[in-house]
């Protein structure tokens, strides 16, 4: 039985502001953990499954390939998740952007 599909991890985005950390650093960490994830699903895509490495075992050749499958779908939602959280922050091309984010009061009604 195939593995379920890993649910959208949900995303907190810091506030950038004065007293916190500024939006291109905060933009640089998550540009390496991206590129970090990328290269892991690409050494995963390296691993995958051969089929002459589980023919002595009838059946077992479908459940590697799900495991497989199944870890190259979570990297895929950490790299959505970085995605969103970098959208979130409100990257703009620039990294060197240090504008600071202030929440904006809803219109008066």
């Amino acid at each position: 039985m195939p593995n379920p599909t890993p649910a959208p991890i949900p995303v907190v985005s810091p506030i950038v502001h004065l007293n916190g950390t500024s939006r291109g650093s905060l933009l640089a960490a998550l540009e390496d953990a991206y590129l970090a994830v990328s290269n892991a699903m690409d050494t995963l895509r390296q691993c995958a499954p051969n089929g002459r490495d589980y023919y002595p075992d009838p059946g077992r050749m479908p459940k590697a390939e799900d495991q497989h499958r199944s870890r190259g779908e979570y990297l895929k939602a950490v790299l959505d998740s970085i995605e969103a959280e970098v959208a979130a922050i409100g990257f703009d091309g620039s990294k060197d952007n240090d504008e600071f984010y202030v929440p904006r009061q809803p219109a008066a009604e």
